[in-house]
């Protein structure tokens, strides 16, 4: 199960909820994640804006003032992109949708121009900042209409687009491409495909544990036995840890390693919990932190913990007077956990021979654009940088606080993106990189 969390608080995402047929922004309108009516809700403010914590999925719902409708559907969104900001106009009738008259033929082909079916992409007009996801054809088309293996087709309102990764997990990655529809002719879109690295989890995983591996906003569930190991496919370069649930236990937290053979390795190494032996003739014993319960089972007149620290073993001791006995407990040999609901402490790898790579030093880069037109003018632009879209209206974009070392830009007009240009700069930190970029140059 893919738990998509790219609206969780600290990744705030702004929506405009404009209205019709004077543009101005509605305040007062219910917002609301659609999980049967049960998802997060929030209310739009005096500028048309509202931002929407904790959601799963795409689909959101719009419960305006002046509601003429009877069919709830009307007011579904359903091609929302976490993470990114997306404008929604709605009158009385409902959402106003854009008229779908362009079409995108999408193309994923391997290093040795192969075709890839299964890659998972979302395609957005550079307008709205919606629209539709998919994946390529793995299969030969059953019908004159069906795409080729490796392709897919897609309905989408003219103007510029871009297509960008929707999956983490996908077997496949590929850098964002820009294009730009028209009516009539499909517009054909080749996405150069990499495979990705595949997670491998080593060391003693107890019987019945689940395994959650965790990306920036995204996490994967899965389950691992001897007959069965768990390895899905996981991106090369983004942070990953991959969490240990234990029943009765606090969760384990483990660091996925770098790629190196194509694999993403994942070593689990739980210490044995201590145990702390009960006073003869106990019965009915807790181990407290402050007021929290810290021992996971009680066993052969004990109670196991992986608490460290002064903590309180409360008992009744046989005749029904209840005593409390302080304990201190040492940190556990091979690493420690701190026992708290729905937190861990990081385990240390134990691994002698491995080399302990230098942390990355954090963004403290700078990158100054200039970006003119065919005839040295500066230029209504649109910039992509690792994921994100820039805007530059005026031509100029100053972007700070970007990691070192080597970065792939697409610069392109913002009413032409199909004729952008790529652009590779190296950032060192205490040096600002300035560019000059001219479009229509070849």
């Amino acid at each position: 199960m893919i738990e998509d969390e790219g609206l969780l608080a600290g990744q705030p995402v702004g929506f405009a909820l404009e209205g019709l047929p004077l543009g101005r922004p509605q305040a007062g309108c219910v917002v609301r994640a659609w999980n049967e009516q049960r998802g997060p809700a929030t209310m739009t403010g005096p500028d048309g804006r509202f931002v929407l914590e904790g959601v799963e999925g795409d689909s959101i719902v719009f419960f305006p003032e002046g509601d003429l409708t009877e069919d709830e559907g009307d007011w579904h969104v359903d091609d929302a992109v976490p993470g990114v900001p997306m404008t929604v106009v709605v009158t009385s009738l409902g959402v106003v949708e854009e008229e779908e008259t362009a079409t995108v033929r999408i193309r994923a082909r391997t290093a040795d121009d192969a075709p890839a079916g299964g890659v998972a992409y979302r395609v957005m007009s550079l307008r709205t900042f919606r629209g539709p996801a998919g994946t390529t054809a793995s299969a030969d088309p059953g019908g004159a209409n069906d795409p080729l293996p490796g392709e897919a087709l897609e309905e989408i309102p003219a103007g510029p687009f871009v297509v960008r990764p929707d999956n983490p997990f996908g077997k496949f990655e590929f850098d964002h491409v820009m294009g730009q529809a028209a009516t009539g002719a499909p517009a054909d879109l080749l996405l150069e495909v990499r495979p990705r690295p595949r997670l491998r989890v080593t060391g003693e995983v107890p019987e019945g544990a689940d395994l959650v591996l965790a990306l920036p906003g995204y996490e994967l569930d899965g389950e691992q036995t001897p007959e069965e190991p768990w390895s899905p496919w996981l991106p090369g370069d983004a942070t990953a840890k991959l969490r240990v649930e234990v029943e009765g236990a606090p969760p384990f937290f483990f660091l996925v390693g770098p790629v190196r053979d194509g694999v993403r390795e994942a070593k689990v190494a739980i210490p044995e919990p201590r145990r702390v032996i009960l006073p003869k003739g106990a019965r009915e014993a807790e181990l407290l932190d402050g007021e929290r319960e810290v021992a996971f089972r009680a066993a052969g007149g004990a109670l196991e913990t992986w608490a460290e620290g002064r903590v309180t073993l409360r008992y009744d001791d046989g005749t029904g007077t209840t005593r409390e006995l302080e304990v201190d407990l040492p940190p556990l040999e091979g690493g420690t956990v701190e026992v708290r609901p729905g937190e861990g402490r990081t385990l240390p790898e134990e691994d002698d021979d491995a080399e302990e790579e230098p942390a990355a030093p954090p963004g403290t880069c700078v990158l100054a654009l200039r970006i003119l037109d065919g005839e040295g003018k500066p230029a209504d632009a649109l910039v992509l940088l690792d994921g994100a879209i820039h805007p530059a209206p005026e031509g100029t974009l100053l972007l700070e606080g970007l990691a070192p070392g080597p970065h792939r830009l697409l610069v392109a007009r913002r009413d032409e993106p199909g004729g952008g240009r790529e652009l590779r700069v190296l950032l060192v930190v205490g040096k600002p990189a300035e560019r000059t970029v001219r479009l229509g140059e070849e």
